[in-house]
């Protein structure tokens, strides 16, 4: 994960316990852009990923809680996001024995560009391990 958002300028619409809906509009003038297929510029779909990941992680640590990204169970591109679109992202979050599951959808323009399930694990305080098998959880794509 990037340490900012790889799109700045997120607002979270509605936050509740099991989720959110946030947005972003896609500035045109991102350097991704520049080099991302010229005369058909489009989104990366990793931006769309490391959002999602950004917003649950927000989530958490309004929760008073730390979580990381532990394994991309699916994730699905649908459609293009060209720039000046704006995105929605609606992330359903179900917390769970030092974990979360989230689902996340991403909207566009053009409807659905990409759903996400991914599996987040929650880590100690004092020492940022996984509260998952004492700390000993590793990255992994979980099929």
């Amino acid at each position: 994960m990037s340490a900012a958002p790889l799109l700045p300028g997120v607002s979270v619409l509605s936050e509740r316990a099991d989720g959110l809906l946030a947005e972003v509009v896609v500035n045109p003038a991102e350097e991704v852009f520049r080099g991302h297929y010229p005369g058909f510029e489009l989104l990366p779909g990793m931006y769309l990923l490391d959002l999602v990941q950004h917003l649950v992680i927000g989530h958490a640590h309004a929760a008073g809680v730390r979580t990381r990204l532990a394994g991309v169970r699916s994730a699905r591109f649908n459609s293009v996001v060209p720039p000046g679109d704006t995105v929605t992202v609606d992330c359903a979050i179900t917390p769970g024995d030092g974990q979360r599951e989230v689902r996340a959808t991403c909207g566009a323009g053009n409807g659905k560009v990409a759903t996400f399930r991914l599996r987040f694990i929650d880590l100690e305080p004092e020492t940022g391990k996984s509260i998952v098998d004492g700390g000993r959880e590793t990255l992994v794509a979980v099929g």
